[in-house]
């Protein structure tokens, strides 16, 4: 078996592990990460981090939003805005 990657236009990693070539990707040995491939690691890394900050942004704040349906309180302006930021956040790095 042998690695092939390549690096997505969002800088992500699609590695897959196979025999033969797959159309697209580049080879790499075991243990030889080419240095377009760490950084896409990395990335990978990080964005998985910043997705579980973002989630738990969302569920330590989600009582504003049972407050406003249950007593008419406002949800303050900026807890609106930095929701709205990561709730599109989530929808573009996750399929």
């Amino acid at each position: 078996m042998k690695y092939y990657y390549k690096i997505k236009n969002n800088g992500d990693a699609d590695i897959k592990l196979s025999k033969t070539p797959i159309e697209g990707y580049i080879y790499y040995e075991d243990g030889q990460q080419p240095e377009e491939l760490e950084q896409a690691l990395l990335n990978e890394v990080q964005k998985r981090k910043d997705l579980k900050i973002s989630q738990e942004y969302l569920n330590e704040t989600d009582w504003y939003y049972i407050r406003k349906l249950e007593r008419n309180v406002e949800v303050p302006a900026d807890v609106v805005t930095k929701r709205a930021e990561l709730i599109k956040f989530i929808q573009d790095n996750t399929k």
